[in-house]
């Protein structure tokens, strides 16, 4: 069963990690393309960890389940279990791996930001929730060490794992 990683790639600044605000119930928005036919979906999909459903056939559950429009291939994916991880400023402006999909009949090829991240000041420690980085970029204020705190320049890749 293929196995693909999440990894993410940005530049912090006076950003110690930048994680997502719940990752039980964190949207991890991506595009699929079906492994058999090679159909790719245009449209964004959403998995949450704590949202699972029936496969067609009923005997496993998985976090998202659905046939290929093209040839009708049952696909799932399955977000693994204890594979989250923090964007950390230690490895700043390289790839990082975020978390790990199981994925059978399905590649992931896209992955959209969008909002919900929490990411915590370098020196400061302070906190701040529902960042939304849909528009490529965050940029706040840290009032306890009074300067800028900003995300920027990010990328996504999947990295295959295990075949």
């Amino acid at each position: 069963m293929p196995v693909f990683a999440l990894q993410i790639k940005c530049n912090l600044n006076n950003i110690e990690k930048l994680i997502p605000d719940d990752e039980t119930s964190f949207r991890w928005y991506i595009k699929l393309k079906c492994s058999n036919c090679g159909e790719e979906d245009s449209k964004w999909k959403y998995v949450v960890f704590n949202e699972t459903f029936d496969t067609l056939k009923g005997r496993s559950e998985c976090h998202l389940v659905e046939k290929c429009a093209l040839c009708g291939r049952q696909n799932t994916l399955e977000i693994k279990p204890g594979t989250f991880h923090n964007y950390a400023s230690e490895k700043n402006e390289q790839f990082q791996t975020l978390v790990e999909f199981d994925c059978r009949g399905i590649e992931p090829i896209a992955f959209d930001f969008r909002n919900n991240w929490q990411a915590v000041a370098s020196d400061s420690g302070t906190v701040f929730d529902d960042v939304d980085l849909s528009e490529g970029m965050w940029t706040e204020y840290d009032e306890k060490e009074n300067r800028c705190v900003e995300i920027t320049e990010l990328e996504s890749r999947f990295f295959l794992l295990k075949k």
